[in-house]
């Protein structure tokens, strides 16, 4: 099981530039990738993130490139285009017949004759190198999202075995429950049944022991116990997977929330709602720790 936080750093040097590639990633419902690059490297966008897409499923994954030259190469004069330019503004001047010649100055404010170093690197050059950074830097990223899971799966597990005790403790009351909101449901029918007159409709013990009955069936919550009991296996199940399993996590959790509120409002005494409202609160606390699994 991975989590959806991560960071991992690679950095080498290539042909005189020394490459760094940063990447971290954080929870999210999808994924959803940020990719920096070098101006001289957004051809390879698409390769990165394709091999984003390859390792990871679900999360938020920021990744950066950077590039940086010795101080000395900080300027880079482009004199393929100084040239050119050059070139065509003599052609103007001698049409024109402009006496004046080309400034420095004015050859220099042209675009693209004087740059950042980086224009000057040949991003073929350095690509399998970016490349083989970008790898490290991911790798490194998912060893950190698997630690921080087997974290969280520890955590999980054991909120899962409070949850199961609690469950017990709501099984163990629920019989003793039963019978005692039977007697108080007995109590208060035959207090009405007192009170009618004789022109007043009255009931068979039978009619009366069936409607009690009912009236409990109503505040039984073994079906809903039972079904919580289902979730709790399969969700420690799904917790040995190898595969993402962050969303079937989350509807198991979803699912068990729901059975936890169904008890909690039909619990007839305070004896079985006390476990069944823990329940309800450790239940809360697995829907937060999942918000990051991947």
């Amino acid at each position: 099981m991975q989590s959806m936080t991560g960071f991992g750093v690679a950095s080498s040097t290539s042909a005189g530039v020394e490459i760094t590639v940063e990447a971290r990633s954080l929870n999210h419902r999808y994924l959803r990738i940020n990719v920096h690059l070098p101006e001289v490297l957004t051809r390879y966008e698409p390769q990165v993130l394709e091999m984003i897409k390859a390792r990871v499923q679900r999360g938020t994954v920021d990744l950066s490139v950077r590039l940086e030259l010795p101080a000395a190469t900080g300027v880079f004069f482009n004199l393929d285009k100084a040239r050119i330019f050059w070139q065509e503004l003599e052609k103007l001047r001698k049409e024109f017949g402009i006496k004046d010649g080309i400034s420095l100055e004015a050859l220099l404010s042209l675009p693209g004759v004087v740059a950042n170093a980086e224009a000057a690197i040949k991003p073929e050059k350095i690509w399998l190198q970016v490349k083989e950074l970008v790898e490290e830097a991911l790798e490194a990223m998912l060893e950190m999202r698997q630690r921080e899971g087997g974290s969280l799966k520890g955590d999980l597990k054991k909120g899962l075995s409070k949850i199961s005790s609690l469950l017990e403790e709501a099984r163990a009351c629920l019989p003793q429950a039963l019978k005692s909101y039977e007697m108080r449901l007995r109590e208060r029918l035959d207090g009405l049944l007192s009170e009618m007159t004789e022109r007043e409709m009255k009931f068979s013990d039978e009619e009366v022991l069936r409607e009690i009955a009912l009236l409990a069936e109503k505040g039984d919550v073994s079906e809903e116990l039972a079904r919580l009991e289902s979730h709790i296996e399969q969700f420690s199940l799904l917790l040995d997977e190898d595969c993402p399993i962050g969303r079937r996590l989350e509807f198991l959790a979803q699912e068990m929330h729901r059975e936890a509120q169904t008890s909690t409002a039909k619990a007839f005494s305070l004896e079985l709602l006390q476990p069944l409202l823990t329940i309800k609160a450790e239940v809360d606390k697995v829907k937060e720790q999942l918000m990051n699994v991947e």
